[in-house]
């Protein structure tokens, strides 16, 4: 469970451009990703993540409002099903910049190729301003799909686990 827990959270961390691991990043995803670390220490025994409710009604309470908010479960099941469509991509070798534009709530990825990074950029910045909180879009430039594998490493893990932990927390009956 721990391992699962530190997988999303550094695929959040490439795919949302924040320093969650370092305590960097947006507040919402920091208490969520603390909530769930003492929900993971309450079932194995362990000690509570300091400043989180020692009850688990309490607890999960507050887990199932950030889940909502954040549309955990939505996000990191599309963040795992781009790794599929990555990996399905058939990519000229001049073709070395990748633009993602993950739809959240459909479950949807675009993915784009450019061989030149300032139309790249440009394409970025478009997508950048119209994207809502329901979307995300991310700009990688690596020089082959291996590459992508080796530079974003938690992009190609699987994220499977812990949504379905998250997913048994936000399900709980409520006490």
């Amino acid at each position: 469970m721990q391992h699962a827990w530190a997988t999303a959270l550094e695929t959040v961390d490439t795919l949302t451009k924040q320093a969650l691991k370092s305590n960097v990043g947006e507040p919402e995803w920091m208490r969520f990703f603390a909530l769930m670390g003492a929900e993971i220490a309450h079932r194995e025994g362990q000690p509570l993540v300091p400043d989180t409710p020692e009850t688990t009604s309490e607890r999960r309470e507050e887990l199932r409002a950030l889940a909502k908010t954040l549309k955990v479960v939505q996000r990191l099941g599309a963040y795992g099903r781009t790794v599929q469509v990555l990996e399905g991509e058939v990519v000229r070798k001049d073709q070395r910049h990748f633009l993602l534009d993950l739809d959240i709530p459909a479950g949807e990825l675009s993915v784009r190729t450019y061989s030149n990074a300032a139309a790249t950029e440009d394409a970025y910045g478009g997508l950048e301003s119209e994207a809502g909180s329901d979307r995300d879009v991310v700009l990688v430039a690596v020089s082959s799909m291996a590459t992508l594998r080796r530079a974003y490493p938690n992009y190609f893990l699987d994220t499977t686990a812990f949504v379905n932990l998250v997913s048994d927390v936000v399900k709980a009956p409520r006490r």
